[in-house]
């Protein structure tokens, strides 16, 4: 009697069942796919979560070996003939003169010999004695800076080159008083539209535009950081600031200028939009506010700045407003809803872009009061939201929790959303956000003496 192999049927005369045989092996090779699928996709999950957990890391944790990687090439190997090299040597160069407070050395990286160019260097100058003095009425005292830039676009000419660029900054801080020397981190993100000329057989800079957290994102002209001791009341209240149109960091909104509903149902629209903040009053305090998940888009997503993830880019489901009147309330709004506020009739993004509660800040400011879903904890300057009082025994910043809001006030308009996420080691609140783009940034650096924070808790 023949013997059957193994997995091959045979017929009772001994040949193969061609029919079964097929069968059989139809069924091995499922069989095998599905082995392969599933260990594909745990593979897929296994790569996916490492590469969240790495975005999503706070920069202050981040190794220094890791941090290492995003040093640009030596300046000993910038070739003159290379704008690009020549670059990245001299933004190398200013970053480290944010450490030494020194601008001599910045003199040769401009071309002095243009109105364009003297003022691109007196930016720089300007933001150094800021720094200085801001690290100085904070007793603090800048330890390391790194620098890494990343070239979106170039046009080079002969002795003339454009560039547009984003410009990561890692900066590092320690308080003169703190024996042990602990080091806090924290990122910055630039985007710089650059023209540079050769002269002389090197590459300068003639001039150069860019959103800077140490001194564009303010108005006013010569900014100076805020004295514990200063003094001064609060500016103008709500109504009026409704009332000064659109300021900085407030872009153009869909329900001012795009019809979502056709024809009659644009009035009925609007007037369910009217009631929301009526209605809601009540019923937004009992949205449950994740506030660690809000934290985790705000690393994830803010942007250029050193430590953020998703590669140092913002988050694609949403429209860049930067170029259009600045992207801070935008970002902040992106904040709540990861968070897991809920869209409503006031407040939401659709394809085309977002409302004016989402994207403009006293748009965004009038709708979290009116509807409860944020309360005020204080408004003023500097000295009034870190002094101690009874309600608030450390002072009305420290109330804060990750999450939360600070808004910035200038000259009577609100200029600046950003979303709180943690303290350094001594408790100093840091903060994200976009325009400039920021991660673990002291909460008020960059800012003026006089300008005015709203200090916003959410609602859990």
């Amino acid at each position: 009697m023949t013997a059957e192999p193994a997995g091959i049927p045979l017929l009772a005369s001994g040949e193969v069942d061609e029919t079964m045989w097929v069968t059989v092996q139809a069924r091995r090779m499922v069989l095998a796919v599905a082995v392969l699928a599933v260990t594909a996709g745990i593979v897929w999950w296994g790569v996916r979560a490492m590469r969240t957990a790495q975005d999503q890391t706070a920069p202050e944790t981040l190794p220094e070996a890791q941090a290492e990687r995003v040093s640009p090439p030596d300046g000993a190997a910038a070739r003159e003939d290379d704008p690009v090299a020549a670059l990245r040597r001299i933004l190398d160069a200013r970053a480290q003169a944010l450490v030494a407070f020194d601008e001599a050395p910045l003199r040769d990286h401009y071309d002095l010999g243009s109105d364009p160019g003297r003022w691109a260097l007196e930016h720089e100058q300007r933001r150094l004695r800021y720094l200085r003095a801001w690290t100085d009425r904070r007793r603090l005292q800048m330890v390391s800076a790194r620098s890494d830039v990343r070239v979106t676009n170039q046009r080079v000419s002969g002795d003339e080159a454009w560039l547009s660029v984003v410009q990561s900054t890692r900066l590092g801080y320690v308080y003169r008083d703190d024996p042990s020397l602990t080091k806090h981190l924290f990122g910055i993100g630039t985007r710089h539209a650059i023209q540079m000329v050769r002269e002389d057989g090197r590459w300068v800079i003639r001039r150069d535009w860019y959103t800077d957290p140490l001194d564009e994102d303010t108005l006013v002209p010569e900014v100076t950081p805020a004295d514990v001791a200063a003094s001064g009341g609060i500016l103008e209240p709500l109504a009026r600031l409704q009332a000064l149109g659109a300021p900085r960091c407030s872009p153009p909104a869909v329900d001012g200028g795009e019809t979502l509903v056709p024809g009659i149902l644009v009035g009925l629209w609007k007037w369910l939009g009217r009631l929301v903040p009526l209605s809601s009053r009540a019923a937004s305090r009992e949205v449950a506010y994740d506030r660690d998940k809000a934290v985790a888009y705000a690393r994830t997503y803010c942007g250029g700045a050193w430590g953020c993830g998703n590669g140092g880019r913002y988050n694609p489901a949403y429209r860049d407003y930067t170029d259009v009147g600045g992207d801070c309330t935008n970002f902040a709004s992106q904040v709540l809803h990861a968070g897991g506020l809920p869209m409503d009739g006031t407040w939401y993004y659709r394809r085309h872009g977002g409302s004016r509660a989402w994207v403009q800040t006293t748009g965004l400011l009038s709708y979290l009061l009116d509807t409860g879903r944020a309360r005020l904890l204080a408004r003023g300057i500097y000295a009034d939201v870190v002094k101690a009082s009874d309600r608030f025994p450390e002072g009305a910043i420290h109330a804060l929790e990750p999450g939360d809001l600070i808004a910035y006030q200038e000259q009577g308009r609100v200029v600046h959303f950003a979303v709180v996420t943690g303290q350094d080691f001594r408790g100093y609140v840091v903060v994200d956000s976009h325009t400039a783009d920021r991660r673990a940034v002291p909460w008020d650096v960059g800012w003026d003496q006089a300008t005015v924070y709203w200090l916003l808790s959410m609602r859990d």
